[in-house]
């Protein structure tokens, strides 16, 4: 029958549709038995190219399609030499990146970053990035493979170690704040969120 306002039309279950083909709704065909006005049935793209004549303009010789645009050259930047700032002694390899920490200030003569990085020695240091010099040493039970996480105020570093703990220190002295006992060597950072508003 005819479907009502606000309800969906009829299908036309003669031609199901087809796996692997393009969906389209195409009208039902003119005499087909089912009645109203709003008859609609799904089928492949083909049915609705066999029952929809193409517009005349579209029925010229395909063109070839236009290549897309070339992109921009790379911005060429001039040679830079690479010289050795500065190296810190970790006392066994490094595996995990560095994470900095960024200070801003009113004066900018007083901004600084910060490198926190673990190895293999257990070895955690906080370095002045434009000078290496260390700021603190921590010394934890066994090797350290992931990188430090800091928390979102930037005043604890959290770090994983192969002791199966989770170790947070003080960001400004490496002072151990607390151990969480994971219970498996930790070979992932921390994951640091913000704690939920009141």
């Amino acid at each position: 029958g005819e479907s009502g306002p606000g309800e969906p039309a009829p299908y036309d279950e003669a031609t199901p549709p087809l796996l692997g083909g393009a969906m389209e709704l195409r009208p039902q065909a003119a005499g087909e038995p089912r009645a109203g006005s709003h008859v609609w049935s799904l089928g492949r793209a083909a049915h609705l190219a066999e029952a929809v004549p193409p517009p005349a303009s579209s029925r010229s010789a395909p063109r070839a399609m236009e290549p897309p645009p070339l992109p921009p050259p790379p911005l060429l930047l001039p040679p830079c030499g690479w010289q050795l700032a500065w190296r810190a002694d970790m006392g066994k390899c490094v595996d995990a990146s560095p994470v900095l920490a960024c200070r801003v200030s009113g004066d900018p003569q007083r901004h600084s970053v910060t490198a926190f990085v673990g190895s293999h020695a257990g070895l955690l240091q906080a370095l002045d990035l434009c000078s290496g010099a260390v700021l603190w040493s921590a010394q934890l039970p066994d090797r350290l493979e992931a990188s430090c996480a800091i928390s979102h105020r930037g005043d604890v570093v959290l770090v994983g170690c192969h002791d199966a703990s989770l170790y947070a220190l003080c960001a400004h002295s490496g002072a151990q704040l607390w151990a969480y006992q994971a219970h498996g060597q930790i070979k992932a950072s921390a994951c640091c969120l913000p704690a939920p508003a009141a």
